[in-house]
């Protein structure tokens, strides 16, 4: 089965490049992997371990146009069986690329769940112009029956996973709280996410200050990401009171920023199943996170984490104290979310799902034929 994988960014990304390795190693697949971006680091991470990694080198939106002869002439001189597009402006651009012909399999990886207007008009084109969608999570594929209408036996579930995390090394972790300034004596809660208003960041801004005053000890807080809110939280941070707040940027190697944690909070208003959930597991790291979209699927309440009410900063401060004021429920939850990653979200895990999910669309779309 040979197979064509396309996003949109040529930025790296662990879970990725790690289920395609997975796919090829241990299947047979003949997997290519496309970007609609330039060339960038992605690429060469993905060659340096003997997998074809080819851009469409598509630097702006208003260069979109330029896609369908190029994807089209990829599809036919590829021989794929499979084209594998993930959300949906890779997938729109397949579909109108191979929509006169008969071409491969067009599958729609849909990584989001409701969205505003734009993007459900978006998700539904994406549907329409390909044969198969694979969800993120059991919300992600209620969207796509519900909003996308798309036939629920064309859907199927892959959650995300990812590889495992590297051990940070005592000495790292003390060179990196020295960094910072937060001393052995403080609690850290960690953020992970990009820096946009569907995140939480405000949320988690605004219940840090009852925390320390019912913790009575220090607490500082660490935001890795960047985003289009990095002004408006930068502002928000500094006026916080009894909280040092250190935003660190984006950075390539999380499993540092983890092993700093006392907590990890996921305060999301939306999210169809965020990869920062499986980290923090995979990292051994307890979690308090929004019971909202797939992450009520990542996490089960009071044994792998704990879940608040979204947008909610008085019941996210609440969870965060209990967590940091009683070592022993945090290392049970955190040892119960590690065993959970295991049995559910290791890129071995994810692989076998994307792989039944080529079979089964290969079969619905040959019978349609």
């Amino acid at each position: 089965m040979r197979v064509l994988v396309i996003v949109d960014t040529a930025q790296r990304s662990r879970y990725l490049e790690a289920v395609v390795a997975s796919l090829r190693a241990n299947n047979g697949i003949d997997i290519v992997f496309a970007t609609l971006a330039p060339v960038g680091p992605v690429h060469a991470a993905l060659e340096g371990e003997g997998c074809p990694a080819m851009s469409f080198d598509i630097a702006s939106r208003a260069q979109l146009w330029r896609l369908g002869k190029r994807l089209g002439r990829a599809c036919s001189e590829g021989h794929f069986d499979i084209v594998h597009s993930h959300e949906v402006i890779p997938t729109v651009a397949v579909g109108l690329a191979q929509f006169a012909g008969k071409g491969p399999v067009r599958i729609f990886h849909r990584h989001h769940g409701q969205g505003r207007l734009r993007l459900r008009a978006a998700s539904r084109a994406a549907s329409r112009l390909s044969h198969f969608t694979v969800a993120v999570s059991a919300f992600a594929a209620r969207e796509a029956s519900y909003s996308d209408k798309r036939p629920p036996s064309r859907v199927a579930i892959a959650y995300n996973g990812v590889p495992a995390m590297r051990r940070v090394p005592a000495v790292e972790l003390d060179d990196l709280r020295a960094s910072l300034g937060i001393p052995r004596s403080a609690s850290t809660v960690v953020m992970v996410a990009r820096l946009r208003p569907e995140k939480g960041h405000a949320v988690l801004l605004d219940a840090l200050p009852a925390v320390v005053g019912q913790l009575g000890r220090p607490l500082h807080a660490v935001l890795v990401g960047d985003g289009p809110l990095t002004a408006a939280i930068v502002s928000k941070a500094r006026s916080l009171p009894g909280v040092p707040v250190h935003m660190v940027g984006h950075q390539d190697d999380v499993a540092p920023w983890y092993a700093l944690a006392d907590v990890v909070a996921i305060p999301s208003l939306n999210d169809a199943f965020p990869l920062v959930a499986v980290e923090a597991m995979a990292s051994g790291k307890p979690v308090v996170a929004s019971a909202v979209g797939g992450l009520r699927e990542a996490i089960q309440h009071e044994h792998t984490g704990l879940l608040v009410e979204p947008d909610d900063p008085d019941s996210l401060g609440r969870s965060i104290v209990d967590l940091l004021a009683n070592p022993s429920l945090a290392g049970t939850l955190a040892a119960a979310g590690n065993c959970d990653y295991q049995a559910r979200f290791t890129t071995e895990r994810m692989a076998a799902a994307w792989l039944a999910a080529y079979e089964t669309a290969v079969k619905i779309t040959k019978r349609r034929q």
